[in-house]
């Protein structure tokens, strides 16, 4: 984590999984590399602070898009809004549209989670404009045509286009209800 999110990269460093071998190693008498890892602890230590401050900017949304939508998600588990806020963050600062479209379907997720349908499908779209290879947001689309507003015939309309990527295969199956709702209402 230092080297990716400080940027630190630490020279002739005890690796951290040789820690407790040397530790060991100490306590049957060999006291020769328990330095190597006494060095390597205070490192991690004295990184502690700079990591936390780093993090602390992720979750406040004053860091890189990508970070603050990576602390989105973690903290979107457990608290919703705060979650959203940061999505919303993330899309807004992002510099290239996969990002943008990845905040947007996670805060459409988390939109739906509250019980805010018509959010969660604006922020659908939101993500199928800035990447329309993403079929997660199309297939939200389309749930929420044919659930919400019913709507069969527009559902079908919302299929991933040709060429999104992992298409869950559950939606398939919903195309075909879909289809089959849509001719028996017309």
């Amino acid at each position: 984590m230092e080297r990716v999110i400080l940027g630190v990269t630490r020279e002739d460093d005890l690796p951290g999984a040789e820690c407790p071998a040397t530790w060991y190693a100490y306590l049957r008498g060999d006291r020769g590399p328990i330095e190597a890892a006494i060095e390597h602890n205070l490192l991690d230590v004295l990184s502690l602070p700079a990591l936390v401050a780093a993090l602390a900017d992720a979750a406040a949304g004053r860091a890189p898009a990508q970070d603050v939508h990576g602390a989105g998600r973690i903290i979107g588990r457990t608290d919703f809004l705060r979650g959203l806020i940061l999505q919303r963050i993330a899309a807004s600062t992002a510099d290239d549209d996969g990002l943008a479209a990845r905040a947007h379907a996670e805060a459409s997720r988390l939109l739906r989670r509250i019980g805010d349908r018509v959010g969660a499908a604006e922020e659908a779209l939101r993500a199928c404009n800035a990447d329309p290879s993403l079929p997660g947001p199309w297939l939200d689309l389309a749930k929420y045509a044919e659930h919400a507003l019913k709507d069969c015939a527009l559902a079908l309309d919302l299929r991933p286009p040709r060429g999104a990527g992992v298409v869950p295969p559950t939606a398939g199956r919903r195309c075909s209800a879909a289809s089959w709702r849509a001719a028996s209402s017309g």
